[in-house]
């Protein structure tokens, strides 16, 4: 029973300990953010300097944070960092997750996505097939006993509950090309549009909002969980912070001129 006690102890202890960590409060629910602010690193007058001199390179961000944000995101699935605020001086915890962008198919001569699928005719049998097109092509906006009195379908030597079948599963259809022909470069054929083989992806993030009074409801396994992932948050933030404080000891700034071959099109008149 005394052990019992302690663990709730214990638990409640952590519970208290993550509400106190997260400190970003709005109503009651919190963000979790480090502040990173130049001004707050307790740097001397010349690193100060430097370092706002490096934050004006391209890159130098992605320099001090990439790798320590990428090990982080592999170690707590579903979690990211990003930098918040008006110039950027906050590291917040993110959520991060992928959801279908919805589009089907893409051209191959403009790469131009299109949320509609091109129809296999090659898997289909010519009795298929021409249902398929005879639906499709009309938008599948007629009853089913009109597509059963088309000529196309009425002379198919097939029984008329499998014309029937057909028929309302290509009405179903409405995302469902026949052609694939390109909408915008009006490509088709072999350099038309063709399906992906798997829907593409984006790349969802958003603020990570807790509900604070979360905490005390949730198990052992569960604040052990959070506990991990605020510690290994704030391990990343000092990293990053490190890597900033370090870069004004040992780098400094390089100017280089490039130069960039361009094409242009002019007018020749003969």
């Amino acid at each position: 029973m005394a052990a019992e006690r302690q663990a709730q102890a214990g638990q409640i202890s952590v519970a208290a300990a993550l509400r106190g960590s997260l400190t970003y409060f709005k109503f009651r629910f919190l963000k979790r953010p480090h502040n990173v602010k130049i001004r707050n690193l307790r740097l001397s007058e010349k690193q100060r300097g430097q370092a706002f001199e490096l934050m004006e390179v391209d890159g130098f961000i992605d320099r001090i944070s990439d790798n320590e944000i990428y090990d982080f995101t592999e170690d707590h699935v579903g979690y990211g960092l990003g930098f918040a605020g008006r110039s950027g001086g906050y590291l917040c915890l993110t959520e991060v997750y992928f959801e279908g962008t919805g589009y089907r198919s893409w051209c191959r001569s403009c790469r131009q996505r299109n949320y509609c699928s091109v129809l296999d005719a090659d898997a289909l049998s010519s009795e298929e097939l021409a249902i398929a097109n005879k639906v499709i092509g009309n938008g599948g906006v007629w009853f089913t006993h009109v597509y059963l009195e088309e000529s196309e379908i009425k002379a198919l030597d097939m029984p008329e509950d499998e014309k029937i079948k057909l028929i309302n599963h290509y009405k179903n259809q409405k995302w469902l090309t026949v052609s694939n022909r390109c909408g915008k470069c009006g490509a088709n054929g072999e350099q038309g549009r063709v399906n992906y083989i798997q829907q593409p992806l984006r790349k969802i993030v958003r603020p990570l909002h807790v509900n604070k009074d979360d905490f005390h409801k949730m198990s052992a396994d569960e604040l052990k969980v959070w506990t991990d992932l605020v510690c290994d948050f704030d391990w990343c933030c000092d990293l990053i912070r490190m890597n900033l404080i370090d870069a004004t000891e040992r780098c400094r700034i390089v100017e280089e001129d490039v130069q960039v071959t361009k094409t242009i099109r002019t007018i020749q008149c003969i």
